[in-house]
């Protein structure tokens, strides 16, 4: 059985480290990985306490302390340190409810150490290994464990990975593969945004616009409403060329509503694919308008030239805005055969008066693929 080697020193004394260049030249890429990694620690520990507690959680000011932590300690010789589940969780069941906590059981383990720092040798490395392995089950939660593998498949993936790393590897490079596969994660959901075409429904004696596809709405036969869900930028606008082809598939559409609302960033390459639309359903003889709202995304438009191309006119605030020129663009001849008539403009157009767009989509259910287009 083994037990602990005794104990080099006891307190901590001060010693002023070497900061000189050929010191943190050596020291600075293990430095920097090490911080990183430290940081994910205590952040992660930190957010899981809070939700548990439900208290609020400030992960800035958890960098500051534990930089601040680190840099103090780096003057009395001690090792890097970060956040411990095993400690906090001991904290959490003995009651703890403040920082203060924290600084008790450090006094508490220096009068510890000066006592019994002679009787350490003589402790069983599998006993203290038993305490900590109590402490980290009483983390486990098993319903959470539940609830994420029975609603969705990319959170469980997450988990998967990082408990896999945990138990081939250790806690540091556990916690590392999880950060990295949420963020692969995030990529992947951002790079293939909801593009929906929109249809007008009415829902509680207001209209507002949904999924047609999904809710079986019927869609003007020469209007195009089409939203996008997500950031539009280097990485989606393949995704969202490719969707915009699909849709091309239907003939004798004259206009295209694109609703950039749920566009919350757009770059270089997302402004070109909104040029290179614009050209391309003008070579056509159709034409583009954009609903647009968010100032960052008009001044990103302006800025890139999307609005000189697009010309006056053509990017509105709202959804009725863009629909009235479109609607008065539309041909007379295929609107007086029209039957759908599904937006209120078509009133104005000839051949009688605007259908009430249909509501076979109330109640709506909570989607969590995006399918309202509100």
């Amino acid at each position: 059985m083994g037990m602990f080697e005794p104990l080099g020193a006891v307190l901590p004394r001060f010693a002023v480290p070497d900061l000189g260049p050929e010191t943190l030249g050596t020291l600075l890429p293990a430095a920097v990985a090490m911080a990183f990694v430290g940081l994910l620690e205590a952040i992660s520990i930190g957010k899981s306490y809070a939700i548990r507690r439900r208290e609020s959680y400030d992960s800035n000011q958890e960098m500051v302390g534990q930089g601040l932590a680190n840099l103090a300690g780096g003057f009395v010789q001690c090792y890097a340190g970060s956040g411990s589940f095993t400690r906090s969780g001991l904290n959490a069941e003995s009651g703890a409810a403040s920082p203060m906590a924290a600084i008790f059981a450090a006094g508490f383990l220096a009068v510890l150490l000066v006592l019994l720092a002679p009787f350490v040798r003589f402790v069983p490395v599998p006993a203290m290994a038993a305490i900590i392995l109590y402490v980290a089950w009483r983390l486990v939660d098993l319903s959470e464990i539940r609830h994420i593998v029975t609603t969705s498949r990319s959170e469980t993936v997450i988990l998967a990975v990082t408990f896999l790393a945990g138990v081939l590897s250790g806690l540091d490079f556990a916690i590392l593969a999880g950060v990295v596969t949420s963020l692969a994660v995030f990529l992947s959901k951002s790079a293939h945004p909801l593009v929906a075409v929109g249809a007008p429904a009415v829902v509680n004696g207001r209209r507002v616009f949904m999924n047609a596809a999904a809710f079986g709405l019927p869609q003007c036969p020469q209007i195009r409403f089409v939203r996008i869900e997500g950031p539009l930028f280097f990485a989606s606008t393949e995704h969202v060329e490719r969707e915009f082809r699909r849709l091309e598939e239907i003939d004798g559409v004259k206009t295209w509503i694109l609703n950039l609302k749920g566009v919350g960033k757009i770059d270089l390459a997302g402004a070109d694919f909104i040029l290179a639309e614009t050209r391309r359903a003008r070579e056509h003889g159709e034409d583009l308008h954009l609903i647009a709202a968010n100032p960052h995304v008009l001044e990103v438009l302006r800025r890139l030239g999307c609005l000189d191309l697009l010309g006056p006119g053509h990017v509105h605030a709202n959804k009725s805005d863009a629909i009235r020129p479109a609607v008065a663009r539309a041909s007379d001849e295929i609107c007086r055969g029209c039957t759908i008539r599904c937006f209120m403009e078509c009133a104005a157009k000839v051949g009688g008066q605007a259908s009430a767009p249909s509501a076979r989509a109330a109640p709506i259910a909570p989607q969590t693929g995006g399918n309202a287009v509100p």
